[in-house]
């Protein structure tokens, strides 16, 4: 009985382990491109107000 219920959880942990990593995967890049657009949008508006704030 322990041997098949341990392979039914080792199938089912396949079937969405897959899933699983893909959906982290995903979550994971998003959350680093909305970080990197915050970091590059910070740069830009810095660069901007020297620039212009300085030329007025």
């Amino acid at each position: 009985m322990k041997d098949n219920m341990i392979l039914k959880n080792d199938e089912s942990i396949n079937c969405y382990g897959g899933e699983t990593v893909i959906t982290a995967a995903l979550i994971t890049s998003i959350i680093s491109l909305l970080k990197f657009t915050y970091s590059l949008g910070k740069e830009i508006g810095k660069f901007l107000k020297e620039n212009y704030l300085n030329s007025n």
